[in-house]
């Protein structure tokens, strides 16, 4: 009668720890779910801070028919400074073509070097470390393309 019971027991055992294993499992499958569903969600962000820029470049040069030596990017809808920063990479002192951290400014030029306003157009460049890892999140928009395209994932 005793080994029966023994028996019971080591069996309940072994089907708890197989499902305590199945449930530590499907819990890591589910934090890499969850954190690439916030990668998504943060590069949304790149992507209207590029629209927001080239709407503003496009409507100022449409009214004086240059370009704008800064950007007011009054309307970011909540992009954070801290995610991302965007801009061109002109060397002229004047302009002030560039919205975040001056750090990522380096980077940005490292990576797009004709990330620059002519008098003819624009490309623009979106960055951001979204995991504190060295990859960068990087995204550009031009004066002919209708939505941001993606150049690199974080």
């Amino acid at each position: 009668m005793m080994t029966k019971h023994l028996k019971f027991i080591a069996l309940f055992s072994l089907l708890m720890a197989l499902a305590l294993g199945l449930v530590a499992y499907l819990g890591k499958g589910a934090r890499g779910v969850g954190d690439s569903v916030m990668k998504t969600s943060l590069g949304t962000e790149a992507r209207i801070l590029l629209i927001a820029m080239r709407t503003e470049l496009d409507v100022y040069r449409e009214r004086t028919g240059h370009y704008p030596s800064r950007l007011g990017l009054e309307d970011t809808n909540g992009v954070s400074r801290q995610r991302y920063s965007a801009g061109v990479l002109n060397a002229i002192d004047e302009m002030d073509l560039w919205w975040g951290d001056p750090d990522l400014r380096e980077a940005a030029r490292g990576i797009c070097p004709d990330c620059v306003l002519t008098e003819s157009g624009y490309k623009l460049i979106a960055l951001g470390n979204l995991d504190e890892d060295p990859d960068l999140d990087v995204w550009i928009i031009t004066n002919e393309m209708q939505k941001p395209e993606r150049l690199r994932a974080d």
